[in-house]
């Protein structure tokens, strides 16, 4: 089942287009999603391939959380761990207090549900607009409440403005992503059922 509906798209775009292609378009949008963030509902499980020099380092989902369901280190299901307050890092607690924080033994496995539903709707929304969008779909104001869903595209002159299509395409990815922040070391994951991916730290 979708994540949204043509007529969450066409409440904020005017088109002459039917909703099946709409429908296309949105299913293309949200293949694209899946590929960057995984699967778009649902719990699912990341795992971390670390190297030695690794396994010091903090551990960053692809998704945030509220906490994780189980996570296993080295196939031990642990409770050693602290999620910090951007929800998505994972900071190993220290045996000895003599350390500021413990290490992983890898490979380490996070199984997790993530709470960016509404961001990550909004975030589709956008993309599918961008796909369907005519010469004027970004002219006015539109928005729309649906439950606790609120959306508001923006004036022209606003932070998508001045950007080209790809330009807000690769603007939007972005916002699902976890922020860089200087002189924190993550650690790359893969999604279960894909190929686990060797991890390599990176700012993030």
């Amino acid at each position: 089942m979708s994540f949204i509906a043509p007529a969450d798209v066409t409440d904020l775009v005017s088109t002459s287009l039917a909703d099946a292609v709409i429908q296309d378009v949105i299913d293309r949008e949200e293949d694209g999603l899946v590929a960057l963030i995984g699967p778009l509902t649902g719990t699912r499980t990341e795992t971390f391939l670390l190297t030695q020099d690794m396994r010091w380092e903090r551990i960053t989902l692809r998704r945030p959380t509220d906490g994780p369901t189980e996570v296993r280190d080295n196939a031990v299901v642990t409770t050693d761990f602290r999620l910090l307050s951007d929800q998505r890092t994972l900071l190993r607690l220290a045996d000895d207090p003599v350390w500021a924080h413990g290490y992983w033994s890898g490979p380490l496995e996070v199984e997790y549900e993530p709470n960016d539903g509404l961001q990550v709707q909004r975030v589709l929304v956008e993309l599918a607009s961008i796909g369907i969008a005519s010469a004027n779909a970004n002219s006015g104001l539109s928005s729309e409440t649906t439950g606790t869903y609120s959306y508001t595209r923006e004036r022209t002159g606003g932070r998508f403005a001045a950007l080209t299509p790809a330009q807000r395409r690769r603007a939007l990815y972005a916002s699902l992503l976890p922020r860089q922040v200087p002189s924190s070391m993550h650690v790359r994951s893969s999604i279960i059922g894909q190929r686990p991916l060797l991890g390599t730290a990176r700012p993030a």
